[in-house]
């Protein structure tokens, strides 16, 4: 089992404090601040970590040994997040992000504290880390963007070793209906991405919000996995009542599992709550983007249950584990596969942990 410090250690428990003046990772231990408003809990409104079929049955994990991720580390990689947001503490930031409240909501899904106010992560007492970069252009085919995502995951995958989770948040233009696709499409990025599966760290990629099927013979077969296998794991978008595929989302074969496409509470935007620049909520965050940060949650928390029983799941043990269980997608819309909203509980069993 690894020997991590939780992220929950290097929290000041007070939860009325700010940090618009000093970033997380350099904050001194009795960092106190007045806030611009007191921050309530939005707990509540946070429907995914309830038990299946509501949710992906986070909440029903946390009293295990290991069940609130302290076992792991995750790294959310994409543009930016805000640095100074007073619900986030990442452990360690590849690249100085701009400040995004895409990244910001994503890592508040994954890893927010156990404070008293705000959100609270699916694996809040994972160390969550974070790599930014702004160079290239997603709307099309840029050698300088597919450059900086490879680079993020090198980077990234350094900072990991088995049992840990990389996320995988871009998507970019594709040959289908020239429609924003998975970024494992890209030979380099494909290479990189299997590099780290391979080393046993669990890479949960966006499908992408590309209305588009996988399986369609523009994309040559590169998601077939009879052909060619990152050994990622692939998320869809479904709707949070019914679990249909949202029209937006990419779809087929080679997607693994679904999580909420739709108002996904969590921290960044301010449209819920916002109580000065780093004290922003909101409950509309939607497409692969949120879906994503759901499902890579419930794999960190069923990882670390394992590393704290001595265990450790391979990539491609936890995919088929997602493939085998969980809350089906809706029947609407079964033929255009985003696979199953992960249920922890059912993971568990599955992988006799």
């Amino acid at each position: 089992m690894k020997n991590l410090i939780p992220a929950l250690a290097l929290l000041v428990l007070a939860p009325l404090t700010s940090n618009a003046a000093v970033p997380l990772w350099a904050r001194p231990t009795n960092f106190v601040e007045a806030v611009d408003a007191v921050t309530p809990s939005f707990i509540a409104s946070q429907t995914y970590l309830e038990a299946a079929p509501v949710g992906v049955g986070a909440k029903k994990v946390w009293d295990l040994p290991g069940g609130k991720g302290e076992n792991v580390k995750i790294i959310d990689i994409e543009t930016g997040f805000n640095e100074n947001h007073e619900d986030l503490i990442p452990f360690w930031v590849g690249a100085v992000p701009v400040n995004s409240d895409h990244g910001t909501a994503v890592m508040g899904i994954l890893g927010a504290p156990d404070n008293g106010y705000g959100v609270i992560g699916i694996a809040h007492e994972a160390q969550v880390g974070f790599y930014g970069f702004i160079a290239g252009n997603q709307d099309e085919v840029d050698q300088v963007y597919i450059d900086q995502i490879t680079q993020a995951i090198r980077e990234s995958a350094a900072q990991l070793e088995a049992g840990d989770v990389m996320v995988i948040e871009q998507h970019m233009m594709g040959p289908q209906s020239k429609n924003w696709t998975a970024v494992e499409y890209w030979p380099e990025i494909f290479a990189e991405l299997k590099k780290a599966t391979d080393k046993g760290i669990h890479c949960v990629a966006a499908a992408g919000n590309g209305y588009s099927n996988l399986d369609h013979p523009d994309y040559g077969g590169a998601f077939d996995l009879t052909k060619r296998d990152s050994g990622c794991i692939m998320v869809g978008a479904g709707a949070k009542i019914d679990r249909n595929r949202l029209g937006f989302s990419n779809y087929g074969s080679r997607v693994d599992a679904h999580g909420f496409g739709e108002g996904v509470t969590t921290t960044g935007y301010g449209a819920l709550f916002n109580g000065g620049p780093d004290q922003t909520y909101t409950s509309s965050f939607n497409g692969t983007s949120s879906a994503t940060p759901i499902v890579a949650g419930a794999v960190a928390l069923i990882s670390s249950i394992a590393e704290a029983q001595g265990k450790t799941i391979t990539p491609k043990e936890m995919r088929a584990a997602l493939r085998a269980t969980g809350t089906p997608q809706g029947a609407r819309t079964i033929t255009q596969r985003i696979g199953n909203l992960p249920n922890a509980e059912e993971l568990v069993k599955e992988l006799g942990l």
